[in-house]
Formats: C-alpha cells, sequence, structure tokens
C-alpha cells in the first residue's frame, strides 16, 4: 500500500497518479483512491454529519480503515492512496477540534491495522504553509479557496479559531501541516519525507519513481503528429460550450484559464492531471472526446464532445 500525503498544492494528487500509472505501465495490478473520487472507501459525508465528539468520529476513521484493508486484503491489486491518512482522516478529526494526542493516537492505530499490507507512506512536506497557499489559490483560483473556507467555516475548529474566509483557510492548513509532522515522525513503517519538486514533469516523475523503487516504465511517448490530430476545438453534445485543446509535449492542455492537463496514459486515452477522470478519444471524420469522470461532481466534466 503506497500512501501519498501533503497539504493542498504539494502535489501528492499529481505524483499518486504517476505512480499508478507508471506501475499499470510495468504489468503491476494497482488501483487508485484518488482524493476526489466518489464513492471513496474512507469518505462517508452522511455517516460522518450524525456523529457529534471527536472520540467518536476517531472511531469511525478507524472503522473505515479497517474496512478498507480488509478490502485490499482480499484483492490482488496495490493500493495507491491520495491524502487518505493526514488529508482525509487528520483533516476530519481537526475539523472536529480533536487534540494533538487523539490525533497520532488514532494515525498509529490505522498503521497497526494495515501493516500486514506493508504500507510505504511519502510525505511532500511544505516548507512555507503561508507561500504554498498562495501558490495553490494562484493556480486553482478564487472559487476553490472560497468552497475551502466554507466547508471549514461550519466545523469546530472555526469556532475555535474565530478567523473568516482565507485567514481562516491559511490557520487551517497551518495547522494540518503540524499535525501531520508529528504523525508523519510518529510512524514505524516506510516513510519518505520529500520536498515538493519544482521541475520539469519527467524529473518529478523520476524521484517518486526511484524513491519508490519502481524502476524505467518504460513509457512509450506518442509521436507528435498523433498527438497533433486529436488537437483541435470540440464543442459539448449536451450543452452550448466549447474548448480548445493544445499540444503540449506529450500531453494536451485544454486552452483556457487553469486549463486542465490531459496526461498521455495509452493509444488514444488520456487523464486529467491529478484527478480521477478518464479521457478518451476516438479518432474519425469526427473526432469524438469523452470523459468518465469518478470525481466528486461528475458533472462537472459534460461526457461528450465533437470537434468542429
Amino acid at each position: 500500500m503506497i500512501l501519498f500525503e501533503g497539504l493542498p498544492g504539494s502535489g501528492k494528487s499529481t505524483a499518486s497518479q504517476q505512480v499508478y500509472l507508471a506501475l499499470g505501465r510495468m504489468g503491476r495490478n494497482v488501483r487508485w483512491f484518488a482524493e476526489d473520487q466518489r464513492p471513496h472507501p474512507l469518505v462517508d459525508a452522511a455517516q460522518v454529519a450524525q456523529i457529534k465528539t471527536p472520540r467518536r468520529l476517531a472511531e469511525h476513521a478507524v472503522a473505515q480503515w479497517q474496512s478498507l484493508a480488509a478490502e485490499v486484503q482480499t484483492s490482488d491489486a496495490m493500493p495507491v492512496l491520495d491524502a487518505a491518512l493526514f488529508g482525509m482522516t487528520l483533516g476530519t478529526l481537526l475539523r472536529a477540534g480533536a487534540t494533538l494526542e487523539t490525533m497520532t493516537e488514532i494515525v498509529l492505530q490505522i498503521e497497526a491495522y494495515i501493516t500486514h499490507l506493508a504500507p510505504v507512506v511519502v510525505y511532500l512536506r511544505t516548507t512555507d504553509v503561508d507561500a504554498a497557499f498562495d501558490d495553490a489559490l494562484a493556480r486553482r483560483g478564487d472559487a476553490w479557496a472560497t468552497y475551502f473556507a466554507q466547508e471549514i467555516s461550519r466545523s469546530p475548529f472555526a469556532l475555535t479559531d474565530g478567523q473568516t474566509g482565507l485567514g481562516l483557510v491559511r490557520s487551517y492548513l497551518q495547522q494540518l501541516d503540524q499535525v501531520s509532522r508529528v504523525a508523519f515522525a510518529a510512524l514505524s513503517c516506510v516513510r519518505h519525507g520529500v520536498d515538493p519538486v519544482n521541475g520539469d514533469k519527467g524529473d518529478e516523475k523520476g524521484q517518486f519513481q526511484r524513491i519508490l523503487g519502481i524502476g524505467d516504465d518504460d513509457e512509450q511517448e506518442p509521436s507528435l503528429s498523433r498527438i497533433e490530430r486529436l488537437a483541435g476545438v470540440f464543442r459539448c453534445v449536451d450543452q452550448d460550450v466549447t474548448i480548445s485543446l493544445r499540444v503540449d509535449g506529450p500531453d494536451l492542455v485544454v486552452d483556457q484559464e487553469r486549463g486542465a492537463r490531459l496526461v498521455h496514459v495509452e493509444e488514444d486515452r488520456f487523464m486529467i492531471q491529478g484527478m480521477p477522470v478518464d479521457v478518451w478519444f476516438e479518432p474519425g471524420p469526427e473526432c469524438h472526446l469523452r470523459f468518465d469522470a469518478r470525481s466528486a461532481n461528475p458533472a462537472e466534466f459534460p461526457k461528450h464532445w465533437v470537434r468542429i
């Protein structure tokens, strides 16, 4: 079991996706539990909403991990998890007002339940939380920060912290960073603390493959001409909306503000970078583009597009 952890914007989702794809190209049976996919074995908002105390919430979190471990145990697929232990579990407990001692205790309990799965934790440490948040805000936009603040504002954490808006988000991330560092230091499993990579995609992917001992996955990048024939302007069949795709190396990029990168997987299949969304091209006289989203809100990705 490989777990990628880190604050929003640290690159954990992209890194976990890269490792998932690399293992798949090597012929390994692997399953990626993306942070935003729904349903998710560790996320049940309806159940969490019914739980009133941090201790009960901690017990619920442990039970969810037990169920996940049992599911993984009966499968031959290697699990790669994105933000599951620190982001989801610790983040939920922090918002509920749990103490540092309780959160550390729960992480160690969870570790005990997954020890037989040989867990490896890769923690993308943020050296400057404020700067990292500013960077994530610039890349993801105000809507992301506003949604984040609204989610936290409903929690006991917000009542104790006393801040609102971006100030509340910054305070939450600072405390989540502190709690994550304590929990990471307490783990006894194989763990790697790394700084987020500020370099090209190839160097970043290679770093994580070396850390995990994966080696070279012999990725065959498609020819430029093959990628170019997929670029162009596409119109949504169900909505009066268009998008433009341009070539960027072996990938395609949605050519609009904060456009998504489509990472090449195989043949005419791509994935949105860092997100559980498969993208399929059906070449022909009318090139069709199809999205298959496992994200929290699949409606954000209209399924069927045609090139115009």
